[in-house]
């Protein structure tokens, strides 16, 4: 475990179970929810926060075709018979340097050594935390290894907390409502329940979808608290991910780059998945602001 404060913020790590965050806190007071999911097989136990590496969300029954070869992934999370969010929250990372408010952690995937059913082409992944008086800013990056060009998404999934009284603002152009089988179908426009583009409390049916030209920016609101976190993240990172499950302490809130399924949408342009030539690199900075009322 890896801790880091600043002032009234701490964050503290897990860098040998997926590179999560296993907790978040303000004064004591969780920002992020440690989430005991059982349905990530790969990490039983409570997680704050995980990063989405080489891909995000569902990949439809974990196939798909790049560069006219098919590949085959196996299932990864209980129950389902899709495969998500990469491999990268099913691993364990290295610590490669660690300071009171700074951490970096790192990722090598290179199959056949490891798993080609979890991923086919190498790469290396990174991770750095950096930790003030009222902000973490998480940098999380991508680099193809291979001697083929790879599709890429990057992503982090955070449960935020959630209490009786939670205020969401976000914008987006459009949001996929999904199928029987939980993957995107069709594109929707943002109004009704899905609409948060002025602040509103988190109520009416459950959500689990995404959104599509999210405009980069969350906020967060608890009445019970003199505080409010925002999230930012730049124009690489332009899904969000919205999972707000009923009777839970926490919702998921997830600043992403391709859409659900993206690797099996190349008819949909702003699917978000990149190609990455040998060697190049997709990166993004999240950062998760606290901002005292």
């Amino acid at each position: 475990m890896v801790t880091l404060s600043a002032g009234l913020l701490e964050l503290s790590l897990a860098p040998d179970r997926g590179g999560a965050i296993a907790s978040f806190t303000s004064a004591g007071r969780p920002l992020f929810h440690p989430v005991a999911d059982p349905h990530l097989i790969a990490q039983p136990g409570a997680l704050a926060a995980y990063p989405l590496v080489p891909f995000s969300n569902r990949l439809g029954y974990g196939c798909f075709t790049w560069e006219d070869v098919a590949y085959q992934l196996a299932p990864n999370f209980g129950g389902e018979p899709h495969t998500i969010h990469g491999n990268g929250w099913m691993r364990r990372w290295q610590v490669d340097a660690a300071s009171a408010r700074e951490a970096r952690v790192s990722l090598e995937h290179n199959p056949p050594l490891d798993p080609v059913t979890q991923w086919p082409f190498r790469y290396a992944a990174d991770q750095l935390y950096r930790l003030d008086e009222t902000s973490l800013e998480i940098t999380i990056g991508i680099t193809n290894r291979d001697v083929r060009v790879m599709p890429a998404g990057i992503g982090l999934h955070p449960y935020v907390t959630r209490e009786a009284v939670t205020t969401l603002q976000f914008g987006a152009t459009a949001v996929w409502q999904s199928g029987d089988d939980a993957l995107p179908e069709r594109r929707l426009p943002v109004a009704g329940d899905w609409d948060y583009e002025t602040p509103r409390q988190l109520v009416g049916p459950a959500i689990d979808n995404c959104y599509e030209g999210w405009n980069g920016s969350v906020l967060i609101g608890w009445s019970s608290r003199d505080e409010t976190l925002s999230i930012t993240a730049p124009t690489t990172l332009r899904h969000l991910v919205l999972f707000t499950p009923e009777g839970r302490d926490y919702v998921g809130i997830e600043p992403v780059s391709n859409m659900s399924n993206g690797l099996n949408r190349p008819e949909v342009a702003e699917n978000g998945v990149v190609a990455l030539a040998p060697g190049g690199r997709l990166e993004a900075k999240i950062r998760f602001e606290v901002r005292r009322l």
